[in-house]
């Protein structure tokens, strides 16, 4: 795999979470990823990401002041080795507005160091999918993805029950799978439920025959990671103009 593929792995899987609440696509054009609503999309309209890799900066400005939409966020992928801090500083000079950094981490499933436990199992029925749905506050999984083989899995943590954590993992392109949305509530943190719920899912990541695991993390996450055989390659830096449309609008999930 490529940083380039690990970056079309993220555009495939945010669009498959996102297309929960409704369509969401992933195009890629002039060398560019386009993050938007699909036709079929009703209500109000969600922010378009933009995903750049590997450009010159000018060239992403004026790609990314090309697009129609006026409420847009600016996605950067920057490998490792590469001065992210320049590349914050050339973005600011053209007006954007830093976001956010998330490392990006990749792995080989055979490489995983975790172990699945008996509390997490993967969601696989619509009574737990209401009960993680329930916890999380939020739609986590849709009734077609309960089915064996289904390229959108969600594994959920236990206790008495009641679901406390849970993390997916979505087919996102032939190069390897996208991890979304590990989440543990917080009085059952410092537990191991992380691990164990990577654990189940990377598990069965092997089993099916994923070629490579990739996730965003937060920097809390950054630590976990490496210590269940994850690498890191880089960085997303993520932009908003600094005043006018686009600036106003809540980040994605």
């Amino acid at each position: 795999m490529q940083f380039e593929d690990a970056v079309d792995v993220f555009g495939h899987g945010i669009a498959a979470c996102k297309s929960l609440f409704g369509p969401y696509v992933y195009e890629k054009t002039e060398g560019f990823g386009v993050l938007r609503d699909g036709p079929e999309r009703k209500g109000p309209g969600r922010l378009v990401e933009v995903i750049a890799c590997g450009q010159p900066v000018d060239r992403v400005m004026d790609f990314y002041h090309s697009l129609p939409m006026s409420r847009k966020f600016l996605c950067v992928f920057v490998r490792d080795g590469i001065d992210h801090l320049g590349e914050v500083a050339a973005y600011r000079a053209r007006g954007m507005r830093l976001m956010v950094r998330e490392p990006l981490f990749v792995m080989k499933p055979e490489r995983a160091h975790s172990v699945a436990t008996e509390a997490v199992r993967r969601v696989d029925n619509w009574e737990d999918a209401l009960l993680v749905n329930r916890a999380a506050g939020s739609r986590q999984v849709l009734a077609s993805q309960l089915e064996e083989g289904s390229p959108n899995r969600l594994y959920a943590a236990w206790e008495g029950g009641t679901p406390v954590g849970w993390v997916r993992s979505v087919s996102a392109t032939r190069f390897g799978n996208w991890v979304s949305n590990l989440y543990v509530l917080p009085e059952h943190r410092r537990k191991g439920l992380g691990s164990q719920l990577m654990g189940a899912m990377l598990a069965e990541d092997l089993r099916l025959g994923v070629s490579h695991s990739v996730l965003l993390s937060s920097h809390v996450g950054a630590l976990l990671y490496p210590t269940l055989g994850y690498e890191y390659w880089g960085k997303l830096v993520l932009f908003r103009p600094k005043r006018g449309p686009g600036a106003t609008g809540t980040l994605r999930t």
